[in-house]
């Protein structure tokens, strides 16, 4: 039976999975609901509970818990008294992101816009660090921001919130945090429980979070922003929710939710096919995809895994069986295109890809890790209604032993806001123009 590499989080993979959870947000948050004293024990008791549920499930943990593990838990359960929910939720998330001894575990951590989570807000904003610097995407009301360039939220610089975000974020490698982040920054509660945002009431609740933006004329302003519940911006960018925004007319940005698409270029004589989710695949569309690229009209082959987050581990073997025939996987005709949001089972069968045929990989690194930790559950704890992911297996691409965290590419191509807003695609264009 194919096994499932798992959600990035239960908020990450469905891993992320994809109905935009009407639940989320649903459940009230634990604060001013309880006695001090009753929020005390109860936050001590979620924090006892934690290691002994996890070391159940976790590989790296079935044999014994790191001394430095339980001192950190032990440190954050004394602290209780003295620290507000949201410093607790990022203490929780802190201590999720040591759980895999090894690394390569983007499965595993508190991924606080997931299903049936305590109750969190969003800034209504879809965002993408292009290399040139984190942009506005999309705005649920509004277009005023679009296109603007964030350099500081609450009045610090972006690489000072950054410095207090990132130790938070699940990760399989760098890739995976420059992926999370922007939905990490989207939080507010997040941001109060880092120091980042003051709360305001005797609940701290967050009314608005400023931000420091370079508008697209190049003009410097800060702007007010407010929250919305994290059910509404669900409902809006999807579960998911870390994908590029679909422009109109941009092909690579077309079809993302397809399974398994292809097109053919013409002028370049090259198949494109787009491979989004790694599910049952429709025969017909694998039969269509063998014979053209087989077909003498075709000189080139570009598979393009960008938007693919991964999903089934088994059930990429028919599309790998038309890509490692020898008249399709040439030296110099086979490509794969990569990024950040190829992860889980998508980076499994990059690397297979890779260990089968003499592709050349163009793009980002992976998100993902070519053997990683997957197959998560959910650890729910019980007075802050906070939820866990927990990785419970090693998935391996071509070997057990596989301690790369990415694939670097042979091609290395980055994506900038005048791209993506222009509606260029700079990887496809290296592949096509590879070669030549």
């Amino acid at each position: 039976m194919p096994r499932r590499l798992g959600r990035l989080a239960s908020a990450v993979l469905a891993v992320l999975l994809l109905v935009a959870c009407t639940s989320n947000g649903s459940t009230p948050a634990p604060s001013g609901t309880s006695s001090p004293t009753g929020r005390v024990a109860g936050w001590r008791a979620d924090l006892a509970g934690l290691i002994p549920r996890v070391a159940a499930l976790h590989p790296d943990l079935a044999d014994a818990v790191p001394a430095a593990l339980t001192a950190e838990v032990s440190h954050l359960e004394q602290q209780v008294p003295s620290l507000n929910d949201d410093q607790l939720m990022a203490g929780v998330m802190r201590l999720t992101t040591h759980l895999a001894v090894h690394g390569r575990d983007g499965h595993t951590g508190l991924f606080v816009w997931g299903q049936g989570n305590r109750a969190v807000h969003s800034l209504p904003l879809r965002l993408w660090f292009f290399s040139d610097g984190l942009y506005v995407e999309s705005q649920l009301a509004g277009t005023d921001l679009i296109g603007s360039r964030i350099v500081g939220i609450g009045g610090h610089p972006l690489d000072a919130v950054m410095r207090r975000i990132d130790p938070l974020i699940p990760r399989d490698n760098a890739s995976t945090v420059l992926l999370l982040r922007p939905r990490f920054l989207l939080v507010p509660e997040l941001l109060h429980g880092v120091g980042l945002v003051a709360g305001v009431g005797p609940e701290e609740v967050v009314d608005e979070v400023p931000l420091d933006v370079v508008d697209r004329d190049g003009r410097h302003r800060s702007v007010d922003v407010a929250p919305v519940p994290i059910a509404r911006y669900n409902r809006w960018a999807g579960f998911y929710g870390l994908h590029l925004v679909p422009r109109p007319g941009v092909g690579y940005l077309t079809h993302i939710d397809d399974v398994l698409w292809h097109a053919v270029l013409r002028r370049e004589r090259t198949l494109y096919v787009g491979y989004n989710r790694v599910e049952l695949l429709d025969f017909d569309e694998v039969e269509a995809i063998r014979r053209l690229a087989r077909s003498p009209g075709i000189d080139k082959v570009v598979v393009d895994v960008r938007h693919n987050y991964g999903g089934e581990t088994d059930e990429d073997e028919p599309l790998l069986d038309v890509l490692a025939d020898p008249r399709v996987g040439r030296p110099g005709r086979l490509y794969l295109l990569t990024g950040r949001n190829t992860f889980s089972a998508a980076s499994l069968f990059a690397a297979k890809l890779v260990r089968r045929t003499p592709v050349i990989v163009v793009g980002e690194p992976m998100g993902g890790a070519p053997t990683a930790y997957g197959n998560s559950v959910d650890v729910t704890l019980h007075h802050s209604g906070l939820v866990v992911s927990v990785s419970t297996t090693r998935a391996v691409g071509v070997s057990a032993h596989d301690r790369r965290t990415t694939i670097v590419p042979d091609v290395a191509v980055s994506l900038s806001s005048g791209d993506y807003f222009a509606g260029r695609d700079p990887v496809l264009q290296a592949a096509l123009d590879d070669g030549r």
